[in-house]
């Protein structure tokens, strides 16, 4: 089934993956266990490394570009989020770039 562009708008990618593929391989019970498990282990990932940069104030061994591209990623997916109006959606990434920002605040002000 294809979908125009402008049809994107009325539904998520996560109600079009639902309605058209899960149906097939699990229930809607299990999907959503699935996503909602996936979106707090990818949401908790930043918090070991952000507690040790506070706790250690360094960050020499960080990559400036890789927390600039989380930042500004997170950042694009908060606006879908958004965008769509899904409130799991903006609240993981509320977190996330609020983790994420944190480590490149640090990373770029900190004085080493």
């Amino acid at each position: 089934m294809r979908y125009k562009l402008s049809a994107l708008n009325k539904y998520s990618f996560y109600n079009l993956f639902a309605r058209q593929v899960c149906p097939i391989f699990v229930s809607m019970e299990v999907m959503t266990l699935i996503v909602l498990l996936a979106a707090t282990l990818t949401t908790v990932a930043s918090v070991p490394q952000a507690w040790q940069i506070i706790k250690s104030r360094k960050t020499d061994d960080l990559s400036l570009t890789m927390y600039i591209l989380m930042f500004s990623g997170q950042l694009c997916w908060l606006a879908y989020g958004i965008w769509m109006q899904d409130a799991p959606l903006i609240l993981a990434n509320i977190i996330g770039c609020s983790l994420s920002g944190t480590i490149l605040a640090f990373k770029l002000f900190l004085k080493q």
